[in-house]
C-alpha cells in the first residue's frame, strides 16, 4: 500500500482513535516505525497530526480520477 501512496503522492494518514489497550498501543508503535522505510520522521508527524485536516476538507469524491 505505501508504495501506492508513494507513487500517486496520495494523502495518507494516521488514526489513533482506535487505541484502547496496550496491544493496540504496540501495533501504533509499529506502524509509526514501520513508516520509516518510505517517509521521514518529520512526514510522518504531519501524517499523525495535520494531516488528517487535508483530509477532512476533501470535497467529493476523494478516490474519483485518480489517474488524472
Amino acid at each position: 500500500m505505501f508504495k501506492f501512496v508513494k507513487k500517486y503522492n496520495a494523502k495518507i494518514i494516521i488514526v489513533s482513535d482506535y487505541v484502547d489497550n496496550g496491544e493496540q498501543k504496540k501495533g501504533q508503535s509499529y506502524e509509526l516505525r514501520n513508516r520509516l522505510k518510505w517517509w521521514t520522521v518529520p512526514e510522518i508527524l504531519k501524517q499523525a497530526t495535520s494531516g488528517n485536516a487535508d483530509i477532512l476538507i476533501v470535497n467529493g469524491n476523494p478516490v474519483e480520477n485518480l489517474n488524472k
